[in-house]
């Protein structure tokens, strides 16, 4: 029966999966023409027509991804699944197509194994405080946990968290998972799935620009993503020669954050800290040189080319953007609803690299993950469980969401391009994960970077000063 779920789901989603879309659009996004893509270089003029590329079926995969797991018949078992802010898994049933994929998911693995689902929304303290008295007990409680990334290390740091490698079938290296799915845990011992069954993709950063600022300085930025040259240095100088213009600003992030501003730089240049080596804790490495990234982060925050900040006014960067008098804005995919009606000629691009040919979107502390609690005495079926939400969500989740926002938001096919690539390349990381149960970890990971880029001591330095007691929490829970 799950197959008939899994071809409906196929219905759904039919995003660009035939040779040029399998969408019923006869042009581009919005039934109007479809874009042109400029050549490379200053005042290029030269236009070519644009073709949307070939994709696989995303539906079919999503299928043969949860056909290929073992079946059983847990004959009406229901997980009690306690959900703390957005919830990924179940939806409020509506029009976007999305949130109608992952209901038609949760069906086919309902039918699929003879389960149930009782989602039960509550705070994150609530849950806390729930689970922790649940455990103490030894009474019953929710069977897995929707929680923001930002609070496992809590729940871990309490005893509130089953290891998942000791769940039956589940297994964090298969194609629902991306490349940071280790950032869950270390030394065989995990409690966060990063899996595809929760990705929230509204969360997801990107940057939000204006494709006719861009094309007035000379700029074709989607050719520069596929290239590789798409670095914060590059988007650096092309924020300064939009701010040359009259009444133009280069760049900012929304919601205007410094913070979060030097977090999404440090993510998406590939900072990574943690060291692991099978058997071993993992320790935190001291890089010997980051001069590269300090140099990034203070030139963020310097006010040469940045749309001034307007305390009276929490919207104005979006405002500037809409209004096309900015040429870049660093915010989460959502906003896209907000600039559907925008007079302003906007594309999205994933954050800048490093220059290594690669991208990274890293997921903040708000991001959904799935955990298990310790009293869940359901290991197999758990497991299994988590490997079927996980599989029937490969690919064909975000085939939704991009299918749904050319149908409604965006204007141009380069940017469901972008988006799909910013899926796949979502970043998680082990100190966000764990700072909240280590704040030592915090301290000389996350709060060291935020320092540097307000002109304190070198990264390096910061760390170096701080890994010692750091190490010492790593140690205490995955050694």
């Amino acid at each position: 029966m799950h197959n008939r779920f899994l071809r409906g789901l196929a219905a759904l989603c039919l995003c660009l999966s035939l040779s040029a879309c399998g969408l019923i659009i006869t042009e581009g996004p919005g039934n109007g023409p479809g874009p042109a893509h400029s050549t490379t270089g200053v005042g290029a003029t030269t236009e070519v027509p644009y073709t949307a590329p070939t994709r696989p079926d995303a539906a079919a995969r999503a299928e043969a991804e949860l056909g290929a797991l073992p079946k059983a018949d847990f004959e009406g078992l229901s997980f009690i699944v306690a959900t703390a802010g957005y919830d990924p898994l179940f939806p409020a049933e509506g029009e976007r197509l999305d949130d109608r994929a992952k209901l038609a998911r949760n069906a086919a693995v309902s039918e699929r194994y003879n389960v149930s689902f009782i989602p039960a929304a509550s705070t994150v303290d609530s849950i806390y405080d729930e689970t922790l008295a649940a455990e103490n007990s030894g009474l019953y409680s929710a069977d897995m946990l929707i929680l923001p990334a930002g609070q496992v290390g809590r729940f871990a740091a309490a005893g509130l968290l089953r290891n998942l490698h000791n769940l039956p079938f589940w297994d964090n290296t298969t194609a629902a998972y991306g490349a940071t799915a280790s950032a869950g845990g270390a030394n065989l011992t995990t409690y966060a799935d990063l899996g595809a069954a929760v990705l929230d993709h509204d969360r997801l950063p990107a940057i939000f620009f204006n494709r006719s600022l861009a094309e007035q300085l000379g700029y074709d930025l989607y050719a520069a993503v596929e290239s590789g040259e798409w670095t914060w240095e590059l988007y650096l100088e092309a924020a300064a020669a939009a701010a040359a213009l009259d009444g133009v600003s280069g760049h900012t992030v929304y919601p205007t954050d410094e913070n979060i501003y030097s977090d999404l730089c440090a993510g998406s240049f590939g900072l990574s800290l943690i060291e692991k080596t099978e058997g071993q804790a993992p320790v935190l490495g001291v890089p010997e040189n980051l001069d590269r990234l300090d140099t990034l982060l203070r030139s963020l925050r310097s006010a040469t080319a940045r749309f001034p900040d307007d305390p009276t006014n929490a919207l104005a960067p979006l405002q500037s953007f809409s209004a096309g008098t900015l040429l870049f804005c660093s915010a989460d995919l959502e906003y896209m609803d907000w600039l559907s009606d925008a007079p302003a000629k906007w594309g999205i691009l994933p954050l800048p690299g490093n220059g290594d040919g690669s991208y990274r979107s890293p997921t903040g502390a708000d991001a959904p993950v799935l955990c298990v609690t310790a009293a869940n005495n359901k290991f197999e079926q758990t497991g299994l469980i988590l490997a079927a939400l996980n599989a029937a969500s490969t690919d064909v989740i975000t085939d939704a969401y991009i299918t749904e926002r050319l149908q409604n938001r965006l204007r141009d096919w380069e940017s469901a391009a972008m988006i799909e690539r910013i899926a796949k390349s979502a970043a998680y990381d082990l100190p966000t994960l764990y700072a909240s149960g280590m704040p030592s970890l915090g301290n000389a990971t996350v709060a060291a970077v935020r320092e540097a880029a307000a002109g304190g001591a070198p990264l390096s330095t910061i760390i170096a000063n701080r890994a010692y007691y750091a190490n010492v929490e790593l140690s205490r829970l995955f050694g």
